[in-house]
């Protein structure tokens, strides 16, 4: 992937090229994961999950969840599957206890291991902000500006302290010029989280794209002419970014050339989920018994499902 994305920036110098931040989030969860916790959850929910008598007992307890499993192509599934360890290992501990239950040896050793129970603890609270900001990023209206911000918020995390290492490669792989650009065109981030290096490489994308555009861009962050006053208080910021140039643009004609700029880098999508969501719509749509639906009706009908459902403006695509 990563060479197909080289050999395209060589054929076509002005495309923008970047990764899905999804996939390198989901990767970077499962850096900071030691496989041998995982494991040994993953043994015990299996256990409550597939035996008859054991998931008997624990969905008889009040406030146990089903035991959940992590699934390679289902991305935030691991933390998802430690979560459900956790809220149900009370439960489990008093099933062990009851010798009527039967609950085998090695089973019971499990989770009766305080030692494994701090570590999934410990595991959860580094997962959380990585499962946040993944979240986030396959949301239908996250774009690269958003991703940005969550990826620096990433880098600076306590939590994420003793993986710090990791964390910065994944970032790297991660962002590129074009997130940070972005994230400095954006009307309510204005590049304020980024580093010195960071903002320098967004200005160098920008000037090698339009030398002109880089006195706009500061004018820009300082809140002045040619934009308008009224646009930089908090209600007007709170719009969409997309919404909140064609805005500008509207008021200052002048400026049109720079808003369809900024909005095509407000566009940009965070990563594939959302193109991903629209090829399991395709499936819903035309199915074995609608096996007989033409592609043009197919789909006009998933256009009109992902309409109806988004919440994105639809303008701005």
């Amino acid at each position: 992937m990563v060479k197909m994305r080289a050999d395209f920036k060589v054929s076509d110098p002005d495309l923008t090229v970047y990764g899905c931040s999804s996939h390198y989030l989901n990767v970077l969860g499962c850096d900071i994961t030691v496989k041998s916790v995982v494991n040994q959850v993953v043994e015990v929910n299996k256990y409550f999950r597939n035996r008859h008598r054991p998931n008997a007992l624990l969905t008889a307890c009040n406030g146990a969840v089903k035991p959940a499993l992590p699934c390679a192509t289902r991305w935030n599934s691991q933390i998802d599957c430690l979560q459900s360890y956790i809220t149900n290992r009370p439960f489990m501990i008093g099933i062990v206890s009851d010798e009527n239950n039967d609950i085998e040896a090695n089973i019971a050793k499990i989770i009766l291991n305080i030692h494994l129970y701090k570590e999934v603890k410990s595991h959860v609270e580094q997962l959380s902000p990585i499962a946040k900001a993944l979240d986030n990023a396959q949301s239908d209206s996250c774009g690269i500006a958003d991703t940005c911000q969550d990826w620096v918020a990433l880098c600076t995390n306590e939590q994420l302290e003793p993986v710090r290492s990791k964390v910065i490669k994944r970032f790297s792989q991660a962002m590129t010029e074009a997130h940070f650009l972005a994230n400095l065109l954006h009307p309510h981030y204005l590049g304020h989280n980024l580093s010195p290096d960071q903002k320098e490489k967004g200005m160098g994308l920008l000037e090698s794209r339009d030398a002109k555009f880089v006195p706009l861009l500061y004018q820009l962050h300082a809140g002045t002419e040619p934009f308008p006053a009224r646009l930089f208080t908090e209600q007007c910021k709170s719009m969409g970014p997309s919404v909140w140039y064609k805005c500008v643009k509207s008021q200052n004609t002048e400026l049109e050339e720079f808003c369809l700029m900024a909005i095509g880098y407000m566009n940009m999508p965070a990563s594939s989920a959302a193109v991903e969501r629209v090829f399991s719509t395709f499936s819903h749509v035309q199915t074995k018994v609608r096996n007989r639906l033409g592609a043009q009706r197919h789909g006009k009908l998933v256009a009109c499902f992902r309409s109806l459902r988004g919440q994105h403006d639809h303008d701005s695509w």
